[in-house]
């Protein structure tokens, strides 16, 4: 997929090269903060400090609203099997945003 090959042809040793570097990344990736393993599990890291900050989700803001008028439903009764799950939509049928004009608007936050 990387390089717009067949995932059905022999693997590469650049294959399992990736597949390596993957669970690496994973390994060294702290659980609970998301930041590499020797930052903030570094006792010796003397110069090391850590600012909390905070991001909106908004599919999270919606389901969070959801998930409020629901307990104040306490009455219905919950159907076996059934889970909420998050489904993104443009209001006006338009493509969604890209990945790439996601970076370029952040970049743009950053010079500005």
């Amino acid at each position: 997929m990387l390089f717009h090959e067949q995932p059905t042809d022999p693997w590469t040793p650049l294959d399992f090269m990736l597949i390596e570097a993957m669970e690496i990344l994973e390994e060294e990736t702290c659980s609970e903060c998301g930041n590499p393993i020797w930052i903030c599990r570094n006792e010796n890291a003397n110069n090391v400090g850590f600012k909390i900050k905070t991001a909106v989700c908004y599919a999270r803001y919606e389901f969070d609203k959801w998930q409020e008028a629901q307990e104040k439903k306490k009455d219905q009764k919950k159907k076996y099997g059934q889970f909420p799950y998050i489904e993104a939509y443009t209001y006006d049928d338009s493509d969604m945003p890209s990945r790439m004009q996601f970076y370029k608007d952040m970049q743009n936050d950053v010079v500005e």
